[in-house]
């Protein structure tokens, strides 16, 4: 049995996920930041534990700048790790809509329902 889907439903479904994909590319430009930032700072480290085996003298400033390179380091792995889940949240809601859109039959309100068991059931068998 086929059933019609109105073409309002459809075009309004377009937009919000056109919207999210908006979201999704500035989330991406964040993370794309990030990665670079961290590659900066593992450079400047690299810099600094070459400097720590031919200066002596000026090991305790070393320490310090490295202390704190740790420390930035730290909190871009936390920010790349909620980035990283952020854009998979955004992924999750575009194909929820369109789930909503395409499975009429299962309800509204059931739709996170059957999208979750569906994906574990895919895992299973992956």
């Amino acid at each position: 049995m086929v059933t019609e889907l109105p073409v309002t439903d459809i075009a309004h479904t377009i937009q919000l996920a056109v919207a999210l994909v908006f979201v999704l590319t500035g989330v991406a430009t964040i993370l794309s930041m990030l990665t670079n930032r961290l590659g900066r700072i593992i450079d400047r480290s690299r810099v600094l534990h070459a400097r720590t085996l031919s200066m002596v003298e000026e090991n305790a400033d070393i320490q310090i700048e490295l202390k704190s390179l740790r420390q930035r380091a730290k909190l871009i792995h936390w920010a790349i790790g909620l980035c990283t889940v952020c854009l998979l949240l955004i992924c999750t809601v575009v194909t929820v809509l369109f789930l909503v859109i395409h499975r009429p039959k299962y309800g509204r309100d059931n739709c996170l329902f059957v999208y979750c068991r569906d994906v574990v059931i895919v895992r299973g068998f992956a």
